[in-house]
């Protein structure tokens, strides 16, 4: 099964360049977002990753999606990737997640390598938490057959 990557951005034409791009590095899945609601109405997709816009149509911004996106799964890894400048911004966004500027020449080159580093963590979280769910199923199974021993033996002498 294809990951899927989330897009939300307000121009159409930045959003289909990114897409094609993720597209042919990752030969995953990607779906394009206009606005939050539309982002949020398809969580239960769950995507790989998100990739976020910081200045949205309505006055909104990325930031508010990004706080409903936590939570509903806070491990989701989102990168913001925006043409703001402003030191305040980048800031804020970069104390959240991680960030790409538009502005910079070879911002596709930097917003590919930026997911593939998040999705590569993303996977490798995912591996280790499955193999600590086995362990911890193990453990449990391990406790219950030497409780039972332990019963059986106890009764043996009585």
């Amino acid at each position: 099964m294809k990951q899927t990557i989330f897009i939300l951005e307000d121009s159409s034409l930045v959003a289909n360049l990114v897409k094609h791009s993720l597209e042919e590095t990752f030969n995953c899945e990607v779906s394009i977002f206009f606005t939050e609601r539309e982002l949020m109405l398809n969580m239960l997709r769950k995507p790989a990753l998100v990739i976020l816009d910081y200045h949205l149509e309505d006055n909104k911004t990325g930031m508010e999606a990004l706080i409903n996106l936590r939570k509903f799964d806070p491990k989701l890894p989102v990168v913001f990737f925006s043409g703001q400048t402003l030191i305040h911004y980048t800031k804020l966004v970069s104390e959240h997640t991680h960030y790409v500027d538009k502005n910079n020449d070879d911002f596709l080159s930097d917003l590919i390598k930026t997911c593939s580093r998040e999705l590569k963590k993303s996977s490798l979280k995912n591996a280790l938490d499955k193999i600590k769910a086995k362990q911890e199923k193990s453990a449990k199974a391990l406790i219950a057959l030497v409780s039972i021993m332990t019963a059986l033996s106890a009764s043996l002498f009585l």
